[in-house]
């Protein structure tokens, strides 16, 4: 599956990342919350101990009253060698206000000054304090309970002020082994929280996904509707608005445009050549179609339909119509002064009136058309310039829908064509 442009597969690669890494930061946030939770749970009745311990041995208080380095009482040794028979405790130390060690069941240990050590500086003001200790430190731990080392450092309390810290090792593998399984339970709960946002966020943007592929899908379509000369102010009508897919009535100015002898000159030239001159007749005719706001419905082999005010409505269609049809005609004596030769003739037809507009077709294949009377009218008014002599030719229609004639133009008369009972007014522009 290729990475790049495949947007799915970089946003499930981009969101689970973050996901992951806020995950793994909120698991090691609550498993440290819970392992504290659960350990100054567990050290908190050491406190009434040592108090019980005190008011029972008042002399052990006065080990702490001493200046430092006074040897202990045999009395006040055995008192604090009493404490390893609480449960799991191994080791004891002793020490005073100014963070030196006033006993330990290791001697080397007596009279080093540790001041700043965190947790001594907590049990100093009068809570219970904690400390996980290194596998390095546990000497006299068996195999089965080393990795659960705990230091605890309990206050001790005398004459209404705290003396000194008494500080326990513990190793207790139950209490670490409840704290691991709580954290697993807490992690995989993240985990599967973690997996559901995931996935409920996957849903939202593919969602979204689908109906941006969708627009785009629809721009697509309007394009293959309506071809690849539609002027850019069209399309962005056209994709700003919904364009229906059933049929309408529509106030139209309908443009038919043919290029004389054409066949005659298919006769003679070869098919590149025939093609290369349709391709730069229409280059220019169709761009002067798109300025005036209108589309190419379709090409007729030596010529084409253009339609002004559908899909999207247009007052003006008319006047537009009018203004494309002569800039067509300046851009052929141009483009035959540039090609000498014999010049190309055209002739243009339009008519104005109400058409059915609508796109058509199978599943496979749909086009934009125009169907109706005035479709007709448009087409045989294009015919009209040969027996007239004429290049471009517009109906009443038309005339009238004109906010401004044009000076050259004179009327014709009424004229009779093929499928249309009554005489349409048709003036000669051109």
């Amino acid at each position: 599956m290729r990475f790049r442009g495949n947007i799915i597969l970089q946003y499930s690669i981009a969101t689970f990342a973050i996901i992951f890494a806020v995950a793994a930061a909120l698991s090691i946030a609550l498993a440290s919350q819970i392992t504290d939770y659960q350990l100054r749970s567990h050290i908190r009745l050491y406190p009434e101990l040592i108090s019980l311990l005190v008011k029972q041995n008042a002399h052990i208080s006065t080990i702490f009253k001493s200046p430092s380095g006074t040897p202990v009482s045999p009395d006040v040794e055995n008192d604090l060698r009493s404490l390893f028979g609480l449960g799991t405790i191994f080791r004891v130390k002793a020490w005073s206000r100014d963070g030196t060690i006033i006993w330990s069941d290791s001697p080397e240990e007596i009279g080093q000054r540790f001041p700043d050590d965190p947790p001594l500086v907590e049990a100093l003001k009068g809570s219970a304090a904690y400390e996980l200790g290194e596998t390095e430190k546990q000497e006299n731990v068996d195999e089965k309970t080393r990795g659960s080392l705990l230091q605890v450092y309990t206050p001790v309390v005398s004459g209404g002020g705290v003396v000194g810290v008494i500080e326990l090792y513990e190793a207790n593998r139950d209490l670490f082994s409840q704290i691991a399984r709580n954290t697993l339970f807490v992690e995989g709960l993240v985990a599967a929280a973690g997996i559901l946002i995931y996935l409920a966020l996957f849903a939202i943007f593919y969602q979204a996904y689908r109906r941006q592929q969708r627009v785009i899908d629809d721009r697509n379509h309007i394009m293959g509707v309506f071809g690849q000369h539609v002027s850019p102010e069209v399309v962005n009508k056209l994709l700003s608005q919904n364009v229906g897919q059933g049929g309408e009535m529509r106030d139209v100015c309908l443009m038919f445009l043919d290029i004389r002898n054409f066949t005659a000159f298919t006769e003679k030239a070869n098919p590149v050549e025939v093609v290369t001159y349709l391709n730069s007749l229409f280059e220019f005719m169709v761009d002067c179609v798109n300025r005036n706001q209108g589309i190419v419905n379709k090409f007729l082999g030596d010529g084409f339909m253009a339609v002004f005010g559908a899909p999207l409505p247009d007052v003006k269609n008319c006047h537009h119509a009018l203004k494309a049809s002569i800039e067509i005609l300046n851009q052929l004596a141009r483009f035959n002064a540039a090609r000498g030769g014999e010049p190309t003739h055209i002739g243009i037809g339009l008519h104005a009136g109400d058409a059915v507009t609508g796109t058509i077709g199978s599943a496979q294949r749909k086009e934009y058309t125009i169907v109706g009377d005035t479709v007709n009218v448009a087409k045989r008014i294009e015919q009209l310039n040969k027996s007239l002599g004429s290049r471009l030719l517009v109906s009443e229609q038309v005339w009238n829908g004109l906010d401004s004639k044009p000076r050259a133009a004179e009327k014709v008369g009424r004229v009779r064509v093929k499928g249309h009972e009554a005489a349409i007014l048709v003036y000669r522009v051109a």
